[in-house]
């Protein structure tokens, strides 16, 4: 990761730690028929040079049925869910998933600490006194010190198969711009907050969807 350069404090943003609601409440379902068994990535990014110029046709998605629920997570999405792979105008009639790891609040606020951007509470709040870190103030400024150092953003959201909110840095709708640099930089970042080494990222399916 780069240098840090620590975050004014003086005036820290109010913007609570919060939950990103799904932007894709109901998946758009392309009608065409089911395409068969299709391969799956053999990573986690696919780069349009990959696609080449046949693409798949988009599979149909039947609510209720788990197909996609019982496949995921999983660290490769599967090329009938990346949008460089199908024959589809509009990434989001693809049923949305998340690409991102689980959120171990301790080890994240302990690295918002070592880089001196964690916001401490001046006074007595509910469960806070003064000098605790406050973790709705410092969430902001560590997603904010993110986007500065490597031009990614940082959201969290209610997926299958995680209790607690997922980190997420990406989903499949924004498959186009993604670089080999931005999976190097995401893993870096992820090194630097000593997520265990076995902690991966991960494709999950969105929890508004019962696909």
């Amino acid at each position: 990761m780069p240098t840090v350069t620590p975050l004014e404090q003086e005036q820290p943003t109010s913007a609570p730690l919060e939950v990103a609601n799904s932007d894709n409440g109901s998946a758009v379902v392309d009608p065409a028929s089911n395409n068969g068994s299709s391969p799956s990535s053999q990573s986690a990014s696919h780069s349009k040079e990959d696609s080449g110029s046949l693409k798949m046709r988009p599979r149909e998605f039947v609510w209720g049925k788990r197909v996609i629920r019982d496949i995921l997570p999983r660290y490769t999405i599967p090329a009938w869910l990346d949008p460089l792979y199908v024959d589809i105008d509009d990434p989001r009639k693809l049923p949305l998933c998340w690409y991102g790891v689980p959120f171990y609040f301790d080890t994240i606020f302990e690295y918002a600490r070592r880089i001196r951007v964690a916001v401490y509470a001046k006074r007595e709040n509910l469960m806070l006194k003064p000098g605790d870190l406050d973790a709705y103030r410092t969430w902001p400024k560590l997603v904010e010190w993110f986007k500065d150092q490597s031009g990614l953003t940082m959201h969290l959201h209610q997926v299958w198969d995680e209790d607690e909110p997922l980190l997420t840095f990406f989903n499949n709708h924004e498959m186009e711009p993604v670089t080999e640099d931005m999976w190097r930089i995401i893993g870096d970042l992820l090194d630097d907050i000593d997520y265990p080494e076995e902690c991966k990222p991960m494709w999950y399916l969105d929890r508004s969807l019962s696909f």
